[in-house]
């Protein structure tokens, strides 16, 4: 092993490179250049051999490559650059200096920073401004006393802006005894729809720390949304129909259309338009050569589908007029792969028989769509892994559009048999949308419901994802779900549920937050699922107001005086008084007997009167389909004045005959435009339907409403009849209608009832129902009113809010011509429990960098509406809590914590008043919760500038001694970056402290290694900025600057070169040669042959060479005669 190196005092290589040479700022030539071998072998005895490995101890490896470069003396080198070896530093001080801003100069000048000799160079600060700054809460996950949070938030981030009526409501969580109800089971179907994803281990939920239930997604699958079909007449080149697109835009839609005809010769081809837009071609087919058939296959994906639904035309155009009809098919889907499909293929079969293709298929739950055509009439009903969606048999030949549903991986054969003549098919797969979803139920059978307080708890251990998992329970009274949240991993989550066990069984449901484009498969584990329950109390509301109107309907009725009903029983009443109403007939059973059409009455299109059918007399209005797009018609009923109306009844019998849906339309006129009221398709086809509806939204309640039947793109062979209409409106009846309201009602006690004291009671029953604030509508809780009694009854399934609305309903509304009162002494809600609760709220709330320089400190919460118990805000310092607000009111709330705020991190707690032995759970919003800091600034800022060497700096340092007149000035120190042409705000370049001590020097210094030479100019110019910042006005006395230089003042290149395969080692001598040419003169180059004995290279004798290079050519030789075997180590030297 052959060791070669150089030492120099510029930066060299060892090639025949030109040196450049730069002038230095003192004068000094730098040289950069590269730098290592060109030739070097060794001798042993009679054989030559070449080093074939390297290693480069030192400098930085150019080019070359052992033994190539380095066998002979030409012009390829083996060439290593020269690197730093040894340094030097010295240091510069800053000649010129600027003021910013207002900054001026008390005293001294430039040169009394050069040395650290107590002679400063003093500045004065300015008044820069009045700063105002609004920081809001930035957490909600501290835990300074290490005391676990108490209570619920709805919204944390909903307390980091504003106040804009969006609110973060506080609410306080349970504690005491309990019952713990453990989930039952996880086989309802409460919403009648399959489960998605899995739920392994379900029985671990049933216990605490039992072992963990698994909840997984599973991927989401392709959607047939509709499909339908439309031919032309026979010698046709083009067709077009409506399609009614059924999905919009963001349900990753595919639109396909199939294509076949039967031609008299075979040179046809095709384009299609969806919407006016052209559609791609997957594949098109012919089989035979004179009479032909012809299948394609179009497709049409998300990006260019458009957004809205509706009809929309399909058009074909054909390049010559076809001998047969042209049949056309579509079909829709969602949750499909936006791409072209994974695979295709054609199929002809020019004889009877049948038709097939196979397609590889990629993933699983994908969707296989085939188009397919024959020259004859044979059924379409053999299929081979096919179902139908359209298929059609024509004068001579038939078309079908078939699909195979959730095909698994790998390669499916799909197609139709026991066709007639000639046929052939298009066939395409495509895969699902990476969409993955979970929902999953879970049951309590008969949990209880008679106590105070109750919370779902579940305990969710580790999620794997970034998706949310919301827990929603089924309402039963409105059969919908309702959210109560996402879970929080690795914690409990409690949701209050008192009003939501109303009876019965109570039923969760975990569903995923992404389901519409979910690409990542989340889990999660939960280690238990219960129910807690328990509560006392009691507490009488009496009703609060009459003038709510939940319905959008006006009261109907008189009160004599409503506040009676607030107190008693006093005998003391509100008297309820009916107003009048009747009905008029307007359309009188009209069957369409006599004239056509009746008097009043218009048509278009093809409505006319038929005798073929007629649900009462000898005819009814009839509408016959046609063929071309289908036929489209109106018929209306006369103008009708129901302005002085309260409910229209509209009546009638309606039969279709292979209607497709909406094709049959209801409308109703409100004045400005015609409203649908109801797709009358999708009843029993072939058999008589009552419709009955009472109308009563006042904008049909005009004095030109109008009703009429809408035939809409009625086929061949398809009808609608109609008889029997009867239009009726409702005036001037005996009727009682009038709501009263609670509007701050205990709803969280489990026993709830409604409590009404009636006296003097008219003959007529007089009904009380409820708003099911659910489902927005009224449910009955009371069918009469006792007179002279109590008449209580339970609310448990509609308090679920702290609003509650009732009614007071007459039991005769219509044809009522008596009118009737009541007399009512008080009205009042009822709640109660029988155990002692007790509520608790320790939230605490978090700053982390906040600005705690100002001279004014307050923190600011905006409350919403407040509970009625007392909420405390403390502040936490010197590792205690001390009290700032000792309850929150609507509105802004304020107050100094000027003694508090000391650093970037401050920390609240609000808490509940009354935790001790709350009873009654409450609640406060919070809009925003905000630090505001203000007061003035003043500002130091000097700029010194000095220049330096334009050596290769290894590395930077800068040094400051200085003292501030005033503590706590908060100070930033900077080196200007002359590569990025700005000053630091971070990192190399930039520091900052505080002051800690007034008039006390303090040193500061930065050691910069990375770049440091982008500290300087071109020039070797630097400058460096102090910035000082107060809310007073003080000093900056600088004692010393300097910036330290550290260069390179000695280069080097240091290369071993290593012999793999010296055979010959029983030589007697051997001999080193190594040619090598250094880039400049005067470098001191030394050669070494290592010494496997020593395991060192030697420093003189034999294997040790040195001279001075000569910027030429250097050969030499080293002669080892001695001990040859001590360079030789097996084959290696």
């Amino acid at each position: 092993m052959v060791y070669y190196g150089f030492n120099s005092g510029s930066k060299a290589s060892i090639t025949g490179s030109d040196v450049i040479l730069e002038e230095g700022a003192t004068g000094t030539s730098v040289v950069y250049m590269n730098a290592t071998s060109a030739f070097s072998e060794v001798d042993s005895y009679s054989t030559t051999f070449y080093p074939d490995e390297y290693n480069v101890t030192h400098g930085n490896y150019v080019s070359g490559a052992t033994p190539n470069d380095v066998i002979g003396i030409d012009d390829d080198y083996f060439i290593v650059d020269a690197a730093g070896y040894s340094t030097t530093s010295m240091a510069y001080y800053p000649s010129y200096y600027n003021l910013i801003g207002g900054t001026t100069l008390l005293s001294g000048s430039i040169s009394d920073v050069s040395s650290d000799d107590g002679v400063y160079m003093s500045f004065k600060s300015y008044l820069s401004g009045n700063p105002s700054v609004e920081d809001y809460v930035d957490n909600n996950a501290s835990d300074v006393d290490s005391v676990s949070d108490k209570g619920f938030c709805s919204n944390f981030t909903d307390q980091q802006v504003g106040p804009d009526a969006s609110y973060d409501e506080l609410r306080e969580q349970y504690f005491g005894g309990l019952i713990e109800d453990f989930v039952d089971l996880d086989t309802s179907d409460v919403d009648s729809s399959s489960d998605e994803g899995s739920l392994i281990d379900f029985s671990n939920m049933m216990s605490i720390g039992g072992g963990l239930s698994t909840l997984s997604e599973t991927m989401g699958s392709i959607v047939l949304v509709g499909s339908n079909e439309s031919w032309s007449s026979p010698g046709a080149s083009s067709h077009s129909f409506q399609y009614n697109l059924q999905s919009g835009a963001s349900n990753n839609r595919l639109v396909v259309v199939g294509v076949a005809w039967e031609d008299s010769e075979a040179s046809a081809s095709a384009s299609v338009t969806f919407d006016g837009v052209a559609m791609t071609n997957v594949a098109s087919v012919t089989v035979g050569t004179g009479y032909s058939g012809y299948a394609g296959m179009w497709y049409m994906n998300e990006s260019q589908l458009p957004a809205t639904t509706g009809n929309k035309w399909v058009s074909v155009t054909v390049s010559q007029a076809i001998t047969e009809e042209i049949y056309v098919t579509v079909a829709e889907y969602t949750g499909v792969a936006q791409e072209a499909p994974d695979d295709y293929d054609t199929h002809a079969n020019t004889v009877s028989g049948n038709t097939a293709v196979t397609l590889t298929v990629a993933d699983e739950d994908s969707m296989i769509v085939a188009v397919g055509q024959q020259g004859g009439t044979n059924s379409w009903a053999n299929t081979n892994n096919l179902n139908n969606l359209e298929d059609a048999l024509l004068t001579s030949s038939g078309g079908a559009l078939g699909q195979h549903p959730d095909a698994s991986s790998g390669d499916v054969t799909v197609g139709w048999n026991n066709l007639n003549t000639r046929e052939c098919m298009v066939g395409a797969v495509w895969s699902p949308y990476t969409s993955y979803t979970i929902d999953q139920e879970i049951q309590w059978t008969n949990p209880a419901s008679f106590l105070q307080g109750a919370e779902l708890a579940i305990y969710a251990s580790a999620h794997t994802g970034n998706e949310d998992l919301t827990v929603q329970y089924w309402n039963i009274g409105s059969s919908q779900w309702v959210t109560l949240g996402n879970l929080t991993a690795n914690s409990w989550n409690n949701y209050t549920i008192d009003t939501y066990l109303t009876g019965g069984d109570f039923t969760v449901r975990f569903k995923g937050t992404d389901e519409a484009d979910d690409a990542v498969q989340d889990s999660w584990q939960i280690d238990a699922a219960f129910i807690r329950l328990l509560g006392s109390g009691l507490n009488e509301d009496p009703v609060d107001n009459d003038t709510s109107d939940m319905d959008s309907s006006p009261d109907k009725g008189t009160h004599s005086g409503f506040a009676s009903q607030q107190a008693g029983p006093d005998a003391a009443y509100d008297t309820l008084t009916e107003t009048w109403k009747y009905n008029i007939t307007l359309v009188d059973a009209e069957s369409f007997e006599n004239n056509w059409p009746p008097t009043g009455w218009s048509a278009t299109g093809n409505w006319n009167k038929e005798a073929n059918q007629a649900y009462d007399g000898t005819y009814s209005a009839d509408f016959d389909g046609a063929g071309g797009g289908g036929a489209s018609g109106y018929l209306y009923t006369p103008t009708l004045d129901c302005s002085d109306a309260s409910c229209i009844y509209v009546t009638f019998w309606f039969r279709d005959d292979d209607l497709d849906s909406n094709e049959f339309l209801l409308q109703y006129y409100d004045g400005a435009q015609w409203d649908t009221i109801q797709d009358l398709t999708g009843y029993t086809e072939d058999t008589w339907i009552r419709w009955e509806q009472n109308v009563t939204d006042s904008q049909y309640l005009k004095s030109n409403f109008r009703v009429r039947f809408w035939g809409n793109g009625v086929d061949w062979n398809e009808c609608i009849w109609v008889d029997v209409v009867t239009i009726k409106k409702e005036i001037l009846n005996c009727e009682l209608n009038l709501e009263v309201q609670w509007t701050d009602a205990d709803y969280l006690l489990p026993y709830e009832e409604l409590c009404i004291y009636a006296g003097a009671t008219g003959a007529e029953d007089i009904q009380v129902q409820v708003w099911n604030t659910s489902s927005s509508s009224w449910d009955t809780l009371l069918s009469d009113l006792t007179a002279s009694s109590w008449n209580n009854v339970s609310i448990s399934g509609w308090l679920t809010s702290s609003t509650f609305t009732i009614r007071y309903l007459g039991g005769t509304e219509t044809s009522d011509t008596t009118q009737d009162s009541w007399q009512i002494d008080v009205a009042l809600i009822k709640t109660w429990a029988n155990e002692t609760a007790q509520y608790s709220l320790d939230l605490e709330y978090q700053w982390t960098g906040a600005d705690f320089w100002e001279q004014n400190e307050e923190l600011c919460i905006y409350g919403g509406t407040m509970g009625a118990e007392d909420v405390l805000v403390d502040v936490w310092y010197n590792d205690t809590w001390n009290n700032v607000f000792s309850d929150l009111d609507t509105g802004w709330n304020n107050a100094s914590i000027t003694q508090y705020l000391d650093s970037s991190t401050l920390t609240i707690r609000l808490r509940g008043g009354s935790d001790v032995s709350d009873a009654i759970r409450d609640t406060w919003q919070i809009d925003a919760s905000l630090i505001h800091v203000w007061g003035p600034e003043y500002t130091v800022e000097a700029e010194l500038l000095g220049n330096s060497n334009l050596y290769e700096w290894a590395q930077v340092q800068w040094t400051t001694d200085s003292a501030w007149s005033n503590e706590s000035v908060r100070v930033t120190i900077q080196l200007y970056d002359y590569d990025v042409a700005s000053y630091p705000i971070t990192g190399d370049g930039y520091l900052s402290y505080t002051a800690e001590t007034a008039g006390v020097d303090e040193s500061k210094n930065q050691v910069i290694t990375s770049s440091p030479e982008s500290f300087r100019n071109s020039t070797g110019w630097w400058s460096m900025k102090l910035t000082g910042k107060m809310y007073t006005q003080f000093d900056l006395n600088l004692d010393y600057l300097a910036l330290n230089t550290t260069y390179y003042s000695e280069y080097a290149a240091e290369t071993e070169f290593i012999f793999t395969d010296v055979t010959a080692n029983n030589v007697p001598y051997m001999n080193f040669t190594v040619v090598t040419h250094n880039s400049v003169d005067g470098a001191t180059v030394t050669i070494q042959v290592w010494n496997y004995t020593s395991s060192s290279y030697p420093t003189s004798g034999q294997g040790y060479a040195s001279y001075t290079s000569t910027g030429f050519n250097n050969t030499t030789h080293l002669n080892v005669t001695l001990n040859t075997g001590t360079i030789l180590s097996g084959t290696y030297a």
